[in-house]
């Protein structure tokens, strides 16, 4: 007996007489081509929509096709109460992918709700096959917390000669959900391929009808991504949907509330009393407990500073909250209570203690404070600028005096003011007076316990509120508005105490804010001290990957020399002007500057005239070789560097040292000039000298300062009986080696002495003494400078000195100066490969080599040790993409090779491209028309029929059960999808033919049983 199931008709066959057999075989035709009528003519969608139709409903499979492109974009339309929401997905297979599938039904617009749906289920129960299709669904509605989607698609394909394929679409969740939760959806593909198969699926859906049809039809929306290529099938079945409403409202505001969708430069900061030391640095008397949170800015002890202050600036245009406490301690009458300021100074900029309460000082600070010690007006004691005041130094700073009786509560702000010190010169300081509206405070809120204190900005408005609580409940608030110009602000907390004292701390509760790009900048003379204070613009606004700029100041007798390179503060400055690379602070711009030091050179002379007791000149005068004093003034602290020599006069001074250039200078308190031998006049004794410290024989040395004048002595002869002697003298010569940074390079040449005699002719009677020549003149030998590797000396050689008794001794200084290392330039080259092979490894193609790449750099040796210094490689380059080539029969791993961008530091690199041998199916030849069973011309008389044996099982042709599959690659087009209409009515003639195969064989056996 035949059995089928379609439409939801149930009917069996009975047993055909021989006069109706007839009719019967054209009912079947007819069916057939009913069905075939219908494949035929209904169009297929490129594009899933869910309607609130009930006549249709249409279900889109996308499922991946290993033979395409790994690019993805495919289209969900969902329709709600006639208002349709698109959603594109789009993916790049270099790219990081988010796999979201939608599959969703909504009963409310404000959740988000996910619908599998099945549209049918046919069954058909034959001696040859079974299919069965389910798909479960679980809706998920009013959905309260934002969700995680994630997708992941799996295909497997299985051959097997009897086979049972189960597929399963499952999307579950769960309802009025406090908590986020993850939707997780598989998708999986069996396909099978038997000559004999018996294929199990099961299809549960909200509306289900039994139709009679060839085939089972399980569907699903599912959306794959995985970076490949899709390819789109529909599925039109009618009468049998159910009404859906789907809306995309909740889904898309919880897919942009997901954390994964917040930009990190939107997110606040928060701190709180676990992370505090990470946001904040404590300075001076501060401590912190991580328990509780409590900062002790000051103990309960007499001249303690304190503060802490925020690392990194706020964004003055987004709002931020600071919730806790504060503790001004428990005696009434103590000092000096608490500052709070905000400023666009550096982040590590401390306020002046005392009076200012930390809030003096900073630039352009906008602070607050809790007063709790009085103080009436301080000029400054200090001639110097404020910010070359140490913080601690309040009386130096001086400051304002209080607005109110303390204790109280009040804005403060900071100007850049002249300020008169006490005896009356002008001073630059960032004064700090009161603003707006002073409230008092009540002694009984100095108790010993926290306060609550808040202090909230709103970036919309740019009104800052601060409001504490006092000991009675009530609260005190206080607003004021920070103006458009503040963009970014650095923040510190701050309390001191002085004679008076008291226990002074802040409880933190938490600090939410948003964390602005910023850079330091920073003003310093060579030892690090800071010399004044600036601050940086931020032309884009004070945010990552936005300008920042700096200016060089003028400052009185200081000028700059450079930007520090880490020799200075231990840190390396910044560019002067750059860009921000990460929110929070970027780093420090320092410049680096020197006093403005001032030179004044002076000479010294020495003469000593030799005359008889008459006063007439016996001889020349003595004329020394003079000196000259290098008097150097530091303008700053007005002090004095004095420097002599004899062989230059030189006043260029080291810009960064003030120290003079010229190595002829040698610093000294003083210098001398060299004693001088009373030259012998023949026929005359010394007798008598007004050079001080001097006996008759010689003019002693002789000592001079920066304050002397020039030097004049006189020696006096008397007349005397000539005597006869020999005098004898030794010059000698000395050459030393040194650096430029006065050590020694190599050993001290000494020369051989060279010795001169004389004549003395000495007047019997009166002393008197005439002098014979010198022996001859003499030469020291030319000196070659040593060669020393890697330096350069500023002589090559000390030239042949000739000498005589009367010359000094000679010295002579070579300095070598170290040689400029050696640049060269290195090159390398980076190579691209593509190899092509088969799975087993066996070539495919050949391989693809590219035009090699080429950088260079430089390379500086050092002249002394040879050690090498690298610059950075030229600039990156790219391999251009390579498409892999095509192979007819076989489908490459990768479609290509993308740009690969390489440096300097990279290697070769090579890829390997694997192709794999496409699967192989049955192609049934299309005939140009469809075959058409012929009528016998001379039917055989029952009475020469031989009847066949029954076979125990009905055969079943091959050509009637053959699973024809046919691959279409390539061919579809955008949208109309013309291909797969032509897939269709393949299908349906197909269907036709053999539906009159099955009726002709039928037909004939029954004619045979008869």
């Amino acid at each position: 007996m035949l059995k089928k199931d379609n439409f939801g008709e149930h009917k069996t066959h009975y047993k055909l007489y021989k006069c109706g057999k007839n009719w019967a075989i054209m009912g079947i035709t007819l069916v057939s081509l009913g069905v075939g009528t219908v494949t035929m003519t209904r169009a297929a969608a490129a594009d899933s929509e869910v309607t609130n139709d009930s006549a249709s409903q249409h279900v889109t499979s996308i499922s991946t096709d290993a033979s395409k492109n790994q690019h993805t974009s495919s289209n969900v339309i969902l329709t709600n109460d006639d208002k349709s929401v698109s959603a594109s997905i789009n993916q790049d297979a270099s790219a990081s992918v988010v796999n979201k599938a939608v599959s969703a039904t909504s009963q409310e617009n404000s959740s988000v709700q996910n619908t599998s749906q099945a549209t049918s289920t046919s069954k058909q129960e034959s001696s040859s096959t079974k299919n069965t299709s389910q798909t479960t669904s679980t809706s998920n509605q009013e959905a309260n917390s934002a969700k995680s989607i994630n997708q992941t698609t799996r295909t497997s394909k299985q051959e097997s000669s009897s086979t049972k394929n189960t597929s399963q679409t499952t999307s579950t969740s769960n309802q009025e959900a406090n908590s986020a939760k993850s939707i997780n959806q598989t998708t999986r593909t069996s396909n099978q391929e038997s000559s004999s198969a018996k294929n199990t699926s099961q299809t549960t859906s909200t509306s289900s009808r039994k139709i009679n049809s060839t085939k089972s039809q399980a569907q699903s929306l599912t959306i794959t991504t995985t970076g490949k290529a899709v390819r789109a099938t529909s599925t039109s079945v009618k009468k049998y949907s159910t009404k859906t409403k789907v809306s995309y409202s909740t889904l898309l505001q919880q897919l942009r509330t997901s954390k994964a969708l917040i930009s990190d430069e939107a997110a606040l900061t928060h701190v709180d009393k676990d992370n505090f030391l990470k946001y904040f640095s404590l300075n001076g008397s501060a401590t912190y407990d991580a328990k509780t949170g409590i900062v002790t800015i000051t103990p309960n002890q007499n001249n303690q500073v304190g503060n802490f202050s925020l690392t990194s600036k706020i964004d003055m245009n987004k709002s931020f909250t600071l919730t806790g406490q504060v503790n001004l301690g428990s005696n009434p009458n103590g000092a000096d209570g608490i500052g709070f300021a905000f400023h666009s100074g550096n982040t590590t900029d401390v306020g002046n203690a005392g009076g200012n309460l930390g809030i003096g000082g900073l630039q352009d600070a906008i602070g607050f404070k809790l007063d709790t010690w009085f103080n009436s007006y301080q000029a400054p004691s200090s001639d110097k600028n404020g910010s070359e005041i140490s913080s601690t130094n309040s009386n130096g700073f001086g400051w304002n005096g209080d607005s109110a009786n303390a204790p109280y509560g009040t804005f403060v702000k900071t100007s850049n003011q002249e300020i008169s010190t006490a005896n009356g010169s002008k001073v630059q300081r960032w004064w700090a007076q009161d603003t707006g509206e002073s409230q008092a405070l009540s002694k009984a809120d100095i108790d010993g316990n926290f306060h609550d204190f808040v202090v909230n900005y709103d970036g919309a408005t740019r009104t800052l509120t601060v409001s504490y609580t006092q000991a009675s409940g009530k609260v005190l608030t206080w607003k004021t508005t920070v103006d458009s110009s503040y963009q970014a602000m650095a923040m510190v907390v701050s309390a001191s105490t002085g004679a008076a004292k008291n226990l002074q701390q802040f409880k933190l509760t938490s600090f939410d804010f948003q964390e602005a790009a910023t850079v330091n900048v920073k003003y310093v003379d060579t030892t690090g001290h800071q010399l004044a204070q600036g601050t940086a613009n931020y032309p884009d606004g004070a945010y990552v990957n936005g300008r920042y700029t700096t200016k060089q100041l003028i400052i009185p007798n200081y000028r700059f020399i450079k930007m520090d390179d880490g020799s200075v503060t231990g840190t390396k400055s910044l560019d002067a002007n750059g860009t921000l690379i990460q929110s929070g602070d970027n780093g420090t711009v320092i410049y680096v500057y020197v006093p403005e030091y001032m030179a004044i050179v002076k000479t010294v002379n020495e003469t000593i005239n030799y005359v008889d007791e008459n006063g007439h000149a016996l001889t020349t005068s003595y004329t020394a070789n003079p000196i000259h004093i290098l008097t150097v003034t530091n303008p700053v602290d007005g002090t004095t560097t004095t420097y002599y020599s004899t062989i230059t006069t030189s006043i260029e001074l080291d810009a960064t040292t003030g120290r003079p250039v010229d190595s002829g200078w040698v610093l000294g308190n003083s210098q001398d000039f060299d004693a001088v031998t009373n030259p012998q006049i023949k026929g005359y004794t010394v007798t008598s000298t007004d050079a001080p410290n001097s006996d008759l024989q010689h003019v002693s040395a002789q000592t001079v300062t920066g304050d002397s004048g020039d030097l004049e002595f006189t020696v006096v002869y008397t007349k005397n009986a000539p005597i006869v002697t020999t005098e004898s003298k030794t010059v000698n010569e000395t050459i030393h080696y040194v650096y430029t940074d006065g050590t020694t390079a190599h050993d001290d040449y000494v020369a051989q002495p060279i010795t001169f005699t004389r004549t003395v002719f000495t007047d019997a009677v009166t002393g008197e003494k005439t002098y014979g020549g010198w022996s001859a003149a003499q030469q020291f030998a030319a000196v070659d400078s040593p060669a020393i590797k890697g330096y350069t000396p500023d002589q090559s050689k000390i030239s042949t000195q000739t000498v005589t008794g009367d010359s000094s001794d000679l010295e002579f200084t070579i300095v070598y100066t170290k040689n400029a290392p050696t640049v060269t330039t290195e090159s390398k080259t980076v190579n691209e490969t593509i190899h092509y092979v088969y799975t087993d490894g066996t070539i495919a193609h050949d391989d693809y080599v590219a035009q090699p790449i080429t950088f260079t750099r430089t390379v500086s040796t050092d002249a002394v040790t040879g050690e090498k210094t690298y610059g950075g490689w030229s600039a990156a380059q790219q391999f251009a993409a390579v498409d892999s080539p095509a192979i007819k029969g076989y489908t490459p791993d990768q479609s290509k090779i993308s740009t690969q961008t390489v440096t300097g530091d990279s290697s070769d690199l090579e890829f390997t491209v694997v192709y794999k041998a496409d699967s192989t199916s049955t192609k049934p030849v299309k005939p140009e028309q469809p075959t058409i069973p012929t009528t016998p011309t001379e039917p055989v008389k029952p009475g020469q029929l031989t009847t066949p044996a029954k076979p125990d099982q009905p055969m079943t042709s091959d050509k009637s059960v053959q699973t024809i599959t046919i691959k279409f690659v390539g061919q579809r087009l955008p949208q109309t999808n013309e291909t797969d209409q032509q897939h269709m009515t393949l299908s349906g003639l197909l269907l036709l033919a053999m539906s009159g195969l099955l009726g002709l064989l039928g037909m004939a056996k029954r004619q045979h049983k008869e």
